[in-house]
């Protein structure tokens, strides 16, 4: 997602007013530098100025308060404004940039459902809830722990794919390191079948004669076991590329690239384009704004909730992939005390 500031900054350096998207706890920062107001419950802020000498905040496009432009310049959360006007006022500084490729934060509990069917393939389903913590290290750099449990709910034969006859399932995890605009990963994962083998042509032959396809060989060699992903993750605001490789599970590299949580008032949306060696599809996706509750009294915790999140993978008629995702989110960061900090 493109950072606020990012805009923040452009309100500095354009003659006209523009809308600038804000986090929630920016909002409550500004209004706390303003006298102090109770927040609507909401995720969804604009700001818009200068409109004469005041800014207008908007809590789900709608004003909700006027605020000095002067107190406006005050927060300490907002870059330094400057009086850049014309083409240079576009260009990013260092500050802005970093912005752009700021780490995941926060942490997040989600349920999800999982369907796909590629050319000639049976129907597959599974479910999952998962829990991801991103503790920060420093400025620069944060780490990524998740666990999950995951089950298949139908697919293929499961006495033809293990040689047992119950549905599998099991617990996959994820560590990982995030810097600016760049994640590195692994993740383990518990089923024989993922999301991705829907682009197997062919998949049901592929389990029944033990050959590996053009792309799933998972099963080539034996029953499917569990098997360590590793991806990598580039992002720059609302673009964001993925690739994503898994030797025991299919042939190559996984690769995505797209817009994604744009934001459109009471929804979230995106489209992008993910491929293999030699099949690619075309995957939306929508989703509802977060709704956001603060418990606690005075300052509070932030707990926001998305109660739907579905997107689609499409290829042709009868090639697809759904995913239905329900999703807790616990905005506020984590960091890890360092002892060369305390010292």
């Amino acid at each position: 997602m493109i950072p606020w500031v990012v805009l923040f900054s452009l309100v500095a350096t354009l003659p006209t007013p523009i809308p600038v998207r804000l986090e929630p706890t920016q909002a409550r920062q500004l209004l706390g530098s303003a006298g102090g107001d109770t927040l609507p419950q909401t995720s969804d802020w604009t700001l818009v100025g200068p409109v004469g000498d005041s800014a207008v905040l908007l809590a789900d496009g709608t004003q909700w308060k006027k605020i000095p432009w002067s107190q406006v310049g005050a927060i300490s959360i907002e870059t330094k404004l400057d009086t850049v006007t014309g083409w240079k006022g576009w260009i990013p500084d260092s500050k802005r940039l970093l912005l752009w490729g700021a780490m995941p934060q926060g942490q997040r509990i989600s349920g999800q459902l999982n369907n796909g069917k590629g050319r000639s393939s049976t129907s597959l389903l599974d479910a999952s809830i998962h829990g991801e913590i991103h503790p920060q290290v420093t400025s620069y750099l944060s780490l990524v722990a998740g666990l999950g449990w995951e089950k298949s709910l139908f697919s293929i034969s499961p006495v033809l794919l293990t040689g047992d006859s119950a549905y599998p399932s099991g617990v996959g995890m994820v560590f990982g390191a995030c810097g600016p605009f760049l994640c590195l990963e692994i993740q383990r994962h518990a089923l024989p079948l993922t999301a991705e083998s829907w682009y197997q042509g062919h998949l049901d032959s592929l389990i029944t004669t033990k050959q590996a396809g053009n792309f799933w060989t998972g099963g080539a060699n034996g029953p499917p076991t569990s098997a360590w992903e590793r991806r990598l993750t580039m992002h720059l605001g609302w673009l964001v590329y993925r690739a994503r490789w898994c030797a025991p599970l299919w042939s190559g590299s996984f690769q995505s690239l797209g817009l994604w949580d744009l934001p459109a008032g009471p929804v979230r949306f995106g489209a992008g384009l993910e491929w293999t060696a030699d099949r690619a599809a075309t995957r939306f996706s929508i989703a509802s704004a977060p709704i956001r509750w603060t418990l606690g009294s005075g300052r509070g915790f932030a707990v926001d909730l998305v109660p739907l999140s579905f997107s689609m993978a499409y290829r042709r008629m009868g090639e697809f992939q759904m995913v239905a995702q329900t999703e807790i989110q616990f905005p506020e960061n984590l960091s890890i005390p360092l002892p060369w900090k305390s010292r």
